[in-house]
């Protein structure tokens, strides 16, 4: 079993074309009871985050208990989502986890600063204390540059993906395949990085918004989870500097993976 942290180092830098289709970071805490059930608390919350996050949407989730015997579902529990007036960020706050999403990444500062204002309303109203995951992932989707493109190809994937990374689809089997998908587990610092990665022939990993069409043609998914899930303090200064070991974990492998030519072109020229 791998004990050694990942051996790649690359600064994260901004991508002019990013194929980030949807970005996560998620907290999990011991349940708060008063998250569901207190609707003051609920609007205390809203007022902090309602300026970026007017719309507010409420959905149900269960909840597992699991003992040395068997694992049981308890009634289900109100989930709450905020969401940008566009749809492209979101904010899910439930009795046991607080998470942020885009559709729309720019920059890690973004992300996490928002993440970040996020954690303080929620600890001024709910008085946070411990952890008990920390995650964050990104879901690329790496589509050809020819938009005419309609099946996978070797050809295709190895002017863009590294063919350590492709294996079988860089020879000349690579085109009798039809879908490729592999899952990696890695150790890096401060926790584990999961890296799904393969080839799709059509479609999007990422379920599209309810007014958004689903891309046609093949796509490359570089899917990249990083987490920890030792319980801890939560400690905002600490999570900062951990998500940010993360993102740069996550960026290392995801330059790594892609051909020079085709990662310059993602940054952009100038």
């Amino acid at each position: 079993m791998s004990t050694s942290p990942l051996a790649l180092s690359y600064e994260p830098e901004e991508l002019t074309d990013s194929p980030i289709e949807l970005a996560v970071v998620q907290v999990q805490y011991p349940t708060i009871m008063s998250i569901p059930t207190n609707e003051a608390l609920l609007a205390a919350f809203q007022e902090r985050v309602r300026d970026l996050y007017p719309f507010l949407s409420v959905g149900q989730q269960g909840i597992f208990t699991v003992s040395s015997q068997n694992v049981e579902q308890q009634p289900t529990t109100r989930v709450f989502r905020f969401m940008d007036i566009n749809q492209r960020w979101t904010v899910t706050l439930s009795a046991d986890s607080i998470a942020l999403e885009t559709r729309n990444y720019t920059t890690f500062s973004e992300f996490s600063n928002r993440l970040l204002k996020i954690l303080a309303a929620a600890n001024e109203v709910y008085s946070l204390r411990d952890k008990q995951r920390l995650g964050l992932r990104y879901i690329n989707e790496i589509r050809h540059k020819d938009t005419e493109a309609t099946e996978a190809s070797s050809a295709l994937w190895n002017t863009t993906i590294r063919p350590e990374v492709l294996g079988i689809l860089s020879t000349e089997v690579g085109d009798s395949v039809d879908q490729s998908v592999q899952e990696l587990s890695l150790t890096i610092r401060n926790g584990k990085l999961i890296m799904r990665h393969g080839a799709f022939p059509q479609g999007t990993s990422v379920a599209p918004l309810p007014n958004q069409s689903v891309l046609d043609g093949p796509f490359y998914l570089l899917d990249f989870d990083a987490f920890d899930d030792r319980a801890s303090n939560l400690d905002v200064r600490s999570l900062s500097e951990t998500l940010r070991d993360y993102n740069r974990s996550i960026f290392s492998l995801f330059r790594w993976s892609l051909q020079d030519e085709y990662y310059q072109e993602l940054k952009g020229h100038g």
